[in-house]
């Protein structure tokens, strides 16, 4: 019962603590200068995780933002890289709870907001795409000129511009939106929709292709913290010791993702 984490009463629980017991013995008596075993024998002295004294590193900070990039190998099989926010939070489990397999004590994500970021934009992007196409089975002439603030119906279609947009062009996008929504709802619909030469139509995709990516990504942190609380490792002995940062990627998408995850942790 030293450490916390781990279950003594389950069958793996029991098999680490016997291996851990028979480490330490082996390193107090043959990796230790005598006044080293001595101060430790007597209580003097503490060693923490004595038990992989000369195994592994103990604690690691993993970089999400360049391990999701491209995709990763857990060392069982290769992980290609996320398209949606739902699959970037399983796999930053997944690369913690790999990671805590190879490694001793506690694996964190100290860029957590960040390397979520590009999963909100992929499915946010693929939102509006889906809402679009939706809608114009029931309006075939919607356009979304007035949101892309452009007429050459000729060779510039909705999905052009999508395909055209680049990360920091979706946060901007998302900002917009966000405060469109809350003008609208808190105001004159058709005032604020006129100012902005956005139709009623085309604001209803924007709205529902926002929530779409907000529902997902409250889904995708719910999926993670109840991955970082079940997923087993070290042989099924414990739960990852696992911390994330919260709060410091202040673009659009990333504050969807901190108030997602604290509403989750709240939950």
């Amino acid at each position: 019962r030293d450490n916390g984490n781990i279950d003594g009463d389950t069958a793996m629980g029991t098999m680490l603590q016997m291996g851990s017991n028979v480490a330490k013995t082996y390193y107090v008596n043959n990796m230790m200068s005598n006044d080293i075993k001595e101060a430790y024998l007597s209580g003097h002295i503490h060693i923490h995780d004595l038990d992989f004294y000369s195994l592994t590193v103990t604690c690691c900070q993993i970089d999400c933002v360049k391990l999701l990039k491209g995709g990763f190998n857990t060392g069982h099989g290769y992980l290609r890289e996320p398209n949606s926010i739902g699959s970037y939070a399983t796999l930053a489990a997944i690369a913690i709870q790999s990671d805590q397999n190879d490694c001793h004590g506690g694996q964190s994500i100290p860029n957590f907001d960040y390397s979520m970021a590009p999963g909100v934009y992929k499915s946010f992007k693929k939102a509006l795409k889906d809402r679009y196409t939706k809608a114009l089975d029931f309006i075939p002439d919607l356009t979304m000129f007035g949101f892309m603030n452009t007429s050459d119906e000729e060779s510039f279609s909705f999905y052009d511009y999508l395909n055209s947009l680049s990360d920091n062009d979706l946060d901007n996008m998302l900002g917009y939106i966000s405060n469109l929504i809350t003008e609208v709802e808190n105001g004159d619909s058709d005032y604020y929709l006129n100012i902005e030469h956005i139709t009623k139509d085309e604001f209803k995709v924007l709205k529902q292709a926002y929530e779409d990516v907000e529902h997902q990504t409250f889904q995708a942190m719910e999926g993670f913290v109840a991955n970082l609380n079940t997923l087993h490792s070290r042989a099924g002995g414990q739960v990852p010791f696992s911390s994330i940062n919260l709060g410091t990627d202040i673009s659009n998408a990333g504050r969807m993702v901190t108030k997602a995850l604290l509403l989750n942790i709240k939950a």
